[in-house]
């Protein structure tokens, strides 16, 4: 009895050591940065190899040609808006750990480089007010689901809230079709139903690009799609948007 009293009160004792050794462990991780393009800038800051938590870091993008290919915004693995100040500083975190990159404006004429995308305006026509959300846009090369946003619609309001991005990269066959909820106000009567939309966004170099179903961006950047679900008269419309900074006010997003 007397040694099984004396085990546990070494236990009790040498709990809240353990608990002191584990905090503290050091977690390593890693903040890595690319260009968008050589051709119009440099992204600097971070490095390949892993930092303590807690390191400071600041990313500095460099423009090359501010006048017609300005800086745009940081963009953490290709998914998501974190700030549009060229100097961005942060520290190392789980919640920091990727890769940014420094988002540089292309020519309005240099479509055939498409990168990332955005929504730019959802218009539910035909309604008080309608809910919409995008479930998922469905990358044929990939073959991912990738989350875009919930947006809350009133009839004809462009969307403020631009963070989430589709990423086309350089791979030309990158095509998205899109599925989303709709929930609609029509007076005390609410009606919810799945829609999806009838065309195919795809890059601009993609050979299917004009043809069938598939549509791609004009000559400004942008692509509407629409689409008419089982309800009478309602019509949804979403358009997207290349990244350039027409699209937003110089806030941290």
């Amino acid at each position: 009895m007397r040694k099984s009293l004396k085990l546990f009160l070494l236990m009790i004792c040498l709990i809240p050591l353990a608990l002191l050794s584990a905090c503290g462990i050091t977690q390593y991780y890693t903040i890595s940065t690319i260009s968008s393009s050589l051709d119009f800038g440099t992204a600097n800051g971070g490095s390949l190899s892993a930092m303590a938590e807690g390191t400071e870091v600041t990313l500095t993008a460099s423009e090359k040609k501010p006048e017609t290919n300005p800086f745009v915004c940081w963009i953490k693995d290709n998914s998501q808006i974190v700030s549009f100040d060229k100097s961005y500083s942060m520290t190392y975190s789980a919640n920091t750990n990727g890769k940014y990159t420094a988002l540089f404006q292309e020519s309005l004429n240099t479509i055939n480089k498409t990168r990332y995308v955005t929504i730019s305006n959802v218009e539910i026509t035909n309604v008080d007010s309608g809910n919409l959300k995008i479930n998922y846009a469905y990358s044929s090369n990939t073959q991912n689901k990738i989350l875009l946003e919930d947006l809350t619609i009133e009839n004809g309001t462009t969307t403020t809230e631009k963070k989430n991005l589709l990423y086309f990269g350089t791979d030309n066959e990158i095509k998205f079709n899109l599925y989303a909820t709709l929930s609609i106000t029509n007076g005390s009567a609410v009606t919810t139903t799945t829609i999806s939309f009838d065309k195919i966004l795809v890059d601009y170099y993609n050979n299917l690009a004009g043809t069938g179903n598939y549509v791609t961006f004009d000559d400004e950047g942008n692509c509407t799609m629409e689409s008419k679900p089982n309800i009478e008269n309602i019509v949804v419309k979403i358009t997207f948007s290349k990244l350039n900074l027409g699209l937003y006010n110089q806030v941290d997003a």
